[in-house]
């Protein structure tokens, strides 16, 4: 992406404050998400979007689509669960391929379907594992190729909590959640409010895992 100059003479004081957010957050990502964007820079409602369009319009900032579609399903039961379809064919290779260790000794490019069908593989078998081990998460239920069927948590994303009971007893079982995982030799890599879910009664549940390491891994500090 080429800088072009002219596009910094017209913005307003509200580009640069989605420029700010965007920096900062970048700071512990490499996509910094919407809502972050809208935290970090303290704009609301659908005007943000407006602003990011603009910006990337100018070359300033590049929009990513989301890397997965989220899809609430039922079983033949009529049993509420969740679709997860990973495409990752919409991001950047580079960006992948750093971050997801089962990508790194990869010499050539494989195609975006595959690289999707790893990473939806790798998260269902963690899944799979953690469930088994009593960590707090979905309950697996099956995968193939690049889509995800789990069961559908009551809980809503802790970026989302407005009000919570006991702040240090969510942040204490959060921080005995980290140690648990690595206790059993694991890292998250992405163990933040978006990939955190809170249940009725405050209870964290983990998602979103396919870039979870052994802590072992070369990177793992």
């Amino acid at each position: 992406m080429k800088l072009d100059p002219k596009g910094i003479r017209y913005l307003s004081k509200e580009d640069f404050r989605v420029l700010s957010a965007v920096e900062t957050g970048s700071r512990n990502h490499d996509i910094v998400p919407l809502n972050l964007i809208k935290q970090l820079s303290r704009l609301h409602g659908s005007g943000i979007n407006k602003f990011i369009g603009e910006l990337a319009k100018k070359n300033l900032i590049t929009k990513v689509p989301n890397s997965k579609y989220i899809y609430i399903v039922s079983d033949g039961n009529d049993e509420e669960c969740v679709l997860k379809i990973h495409r990752l064919g919409r991001m950047s290779f580079r960006n992948i391929k750093n971050k997801r260790d089962y990508l790194v000794n990869k010499k050539s490019s494989p195609s975006w379907m595959y690289m999707s069908r790893l990473s939806a593989s790798k998260e269902f078998a963690f899944m799979k594992v953690l469930h088994q081990h009593g960590f707090p998460v979905p309950t697996p239920i099956d995968q193939n190729r690049h889509c995800i069927i789990m069961s559908h948590v009551k809980a809503i994303p802790l970026e989302n909590v407005q009000n919570i009971g006991d702040i240090g007893l969510l942040y204490s079982d959060l921080m005995d959640l980290i140690v648990k995982l690595a206790n059993h030799g694991l890292i998250h890599c992405d163990f933040n409010e978006f990939n955190i879910l809170v249940t009725p009664d405050q209870k964290p549940i983990m998602i979103d895992f396919p870039q979870m390491v052994s802590t072992n891994h070369k990177d793992a500090e």
